[in-house]
């Protein structure tokens, strides 16, 4: 199961990445915050979208080839985040989910990221949760 997480969430990304460098126009380095600055909620956003949920040590961890490709998709989400903006509301709702599971069942039903989803973030909706049947009707934490 969390291959297949894993393996959808890169996809995604890397989806996401490709439709969003095709439809950007050349950005402004210059307006853009510093990659290492702790204060740079888009980059601490993607961070824990893509890399916490792999720890470190687990078996299965990504070869060298995929860590750097799940490196490649951060950068451009991490471009792709500052350029659309996320509000407050939805790094609360990233950073409280902490498994592969939260991720695809409670962080679509989260009342930030339903309302508006960032174009980065590339999770199935709620419904296509349903239709695979992953998800159950339970009632989600971060409501």
């Amino acid at each position: 199961m969390r291959a297949l997480v894993i393996g959808v969430l890169v996809f995604g990304f890397v989806a996401a990445c490709e439709r969003g460098r095709e439809e950007a126009a050349p950005a402004d380095e210059a307006d853009e915050p510093a990659e290492d600055d702790d204060d740079d909620l888009c980059a601490r956003a993607v961070d824990h979208v893509i890399f916490n949920h792999v720890p470190d040590g687990a078996p299965g961890q990504p070869s060298e080839g995929e860590r750097r490709i799940m490196e490649q998709v951060a950068a451009q989400s991490e471009r792709t985040c500052r350029r659309e903006g996320l509000s407050e509301e939805q790094a609360a709702c990233i950073f409280a989910v902490n498994t592969p599971d939260d991720m695809l069942c409670e962080l679509p039903n989260c009342p930030a990221i339903a309302e508006e989803r960032p174009s980065w973030l590339t999770i199935p909706s709620p419904e296509e949760m349903a239709e695979l049947g992953i998800c159950d009707d339970s009632e989600s934490s971060l409501r």
